[in-house]
């Protein structure tokens, strides 16, 4: 006959392989879904890359476009048969709209930069900078450019700035 200790700890024994069989299926089923929604994910950008790739034929040559319209219409109906399912369409659904979202966010910062006068004051800096290039007499060094511009251009402030872009401008060809 068992005593009420050896009762016990085979009781914990038991209750401890349950456990730990029952986290080995959930880490089972964890991993199962990362790769079913690791594989939705790459199936719907499948599908997203290609619709970016518009050609611009479709804009430029309407006439002549109507063949590659085609191609292109095929290729896209082609890509939604094999890569779009009940699982895929969410994740493509959630892809498109963060690709809208990064798009609009693109697009408020560079009108953002368009309407600042300091980046409208950069590209000129720019062209004297380049200028300046081809006869290097125009100026002692750097800082004697750069404080020659804040003079020309009320909307900059600071002279190091100005210092910072002739040289990230000297590592690009011109």
């Amino acid at each position: 006959m068992r005593s009420s200790e050896d009762s016990e700890d085979f009781e914990s024994l038991e209750v401890s392989e349950d456990v730990q069989y029952w986290e080995n299926v959930e880490q089972i089923q964890t991993e199962d879904t990362e790769k079913k929604s690791a594989l939705n994910r790459e199936r719907a950008q499948k599908l997203l890359i290609h619709l970016q790739s518009i050609p611009d034929v479709f804009l430029d040559d309407l006439e002549g476009s109507e063949a590659e319209f085609l191609r292109h219409t095929t290729t896209t109906n082609e890509l939604i048969a094999s890569n779009l399912d009940a699982d895929s369409i969410w994740e493509f659904v959630f892809l498109a709209g963060n690709m809208r979202e990064s798009m609009k966010a693109k697009l408020l910062a560079k009108r953002r930069l368009e309407a600042d006068p300091k980046q409208g004051a950069k590209k000129q800096v720019r062209e004297l900078w380049d200028l300046w290039q081809k006869d290097p007499s125009r100026y002692r060094g750097k800082a004697a450019f750069a404080r020659d511009m804040l003079e020309k251009f009320e909307s900059l402030t600071n002279q190091r700035v100005i210092e910072r872009w002739c040289q990230s401008w000297e590592s690009v060809p011109f």
